[in-house]
């Protein structure tokens, strides 16, 4: 009985300090964007972002990729992302960015809440890549007036 209670207090203080550990990364990751952004962008510069956006993947790099939090801006001129970890940035400008629509999946991969997914043309031919943020809905919203303007 007691060797019972022992395990249950240590995967006890095991999830704790897992859930710890991730909340510490995510404020790196959120404060490591901010600073990124404020390099990279000014303050009128920026329309939307999110400080830990979840990319799904771009299509044309296949279904293996690694899904990871970073940084996602929406400006006039482009929409931007830099992951934290792996290291990965993708820009795509305005003009390239063919469709915006919500999704519930993309490449096989779920979190059951609505992405914010985007289709675009690169020099290799079209392309997508899905992301999940706070609201996806105004991420296309966005996107599309700026299309329209």
């Amino acid at each position: 009985m007691d060797f019972t209670l022992i395990i249950i207090a240590l995967v006890l203080i095991l999830v704790l300090v897992l859930f710890g550990v991730q909340v510490l990364t995510l404020k790196w990751v959120k404060r490591r964007s901010m600073a990124e952004i404020r390099g990279r962008y000014g303050e009128n510069d920026i329309i939307l972002q999110s400080l830990a956006a979840n990319f799904f993947g771009q299509t044309s790099e296949g279904y293996s990729q690694i899904r990871g939090n970073g940084a996602l801006v929406l400006t006039k001129n482009e929409l931007w992302f830099r992951m934290a970890m792996p290291a990965k940035e993708l820009s795509i400008p305005i003009r390239n960015i063919t469709d915006t629509e919500i999704r519930k999946s993309h490449l096989k991969k779920t979190k059951m809440r609505p992405l914010f997914y985007v289709e675009f043309t690169t020099p290799e031919g079209p392309d997508s890549a899905a992301w999940l943020v706070e609201d996806p809905r105004d991420w296309c919203k966005e996107i599309e007036r700026l299309k329209g303007s």
